[in-house]
This record gives C-alpha cells, sequence and structure tokens, in this order.
C-alpha cells in the first residue's frame, strides 16, 4: 500500500513537470504571451534576504542581528513582487514607508504566558470597571 501511494504520487510530480515544461514550450513558441522572469524577478531578491533570515531564525545569538539585513531584503523583495504582478508600480511612493516595520519586525519578542495572563486579567477587571460605569 505505501508503495502504491508513493508510486502515484512520483506520477503527479512528474506529471507536473511535464505540464510545466509544455507551458514553458507553447510560450516559447508564441501561442500565448507569457514572460516568466518578467513576473518572477523579484526572487533575486526574496532568496538573499532569506538566506539572512534562516541562520537568524535557527542559530544562537551570535547570528540573531543577520535578521536586520534579511527582513529589509526581504520584505523590499516581497513588495517588488507584488508590483511585479499587480502592475502597480506607482505603488512604490507610499508603499516605501513600510521599511520601519521591517526593521522592528526582528525586534518582536513573543510574549511569555504569564505576561499574557496578568494582562488577559488586567483587561478583564477594566471591562468590569466600565460596564460599572455604564
Amino acid at each position: 500500500m505505501g508503495q502504491a501511494q508513493s508510486g502515484s504520487g512520483r506520477s503527479a510530480a512528474a506529471m507536473a513537470i511535464i505540464g510545466v515544461g509544455v507551458f514553458l514550450l507553447l510560450a516559447q513558441f508564441g501561442v500565448f504571451s507569457f514572460n516568466l522572469m518578467g513576473l518572477l524577478w523579484p526572487f533575486f531578491i526574496i532568496i538573499p534576504g532569506l538566506a539572512f533570515l534562516y541562520p537568524a531564525w535557527k542559530g544562537g545569538p551570535d547570528t540573531a542581528p543577520l535578521a536586520i539585513p534579511g527582513a529589509i531584503i526581504t520584505g523590499t523583495g516581497a513588495l517588488l513582487l507584488l508590483q511585479s504582478v499587480t502592475g502597480r508600480w506607482e505603488s512604490w511612493a507610499y508603499v516605501w514607508t513600510l521599511y520601519p516595520v521591517f526593521l522592528a519586525l526582528p525586534h518582536r519578542q513573543p510574549p511569555d504566558a504569564g505576561l499574557r495572563a496578568r494582562a488577559g486579567a488586567l483587561g478583564a477587571d477594566r471591562f468590569r470597571d466600565f460596564r460599572r460605569v455604564l
């Protein structure tokens, strides 16, 4: 039973690769216009950004500073990919304001469970006080 599933998985992967090949071949012959590199070139920026983020995520405190350039480079690539797919290049006039967010993301630390529980209890107390006033 395990061999049958792996065989069908292999044939599905083979069919997908053949389908992509036929698609790209038809695009080369001009059957339809499709420019793969014109659409997906931002991955040349996203992949180096991810190369910075991976050691920062998996490593210890020594590699943590790599998260800052990784977030900036990956964020820039993601923005360029979005603009490449949508064709809305004029959005760059205001989307550059996301760079402080890219700088802040590596510094975000998950709250510990005790702090979250205390904050929730405090919020519940404030809500009860607010209901009493009304």
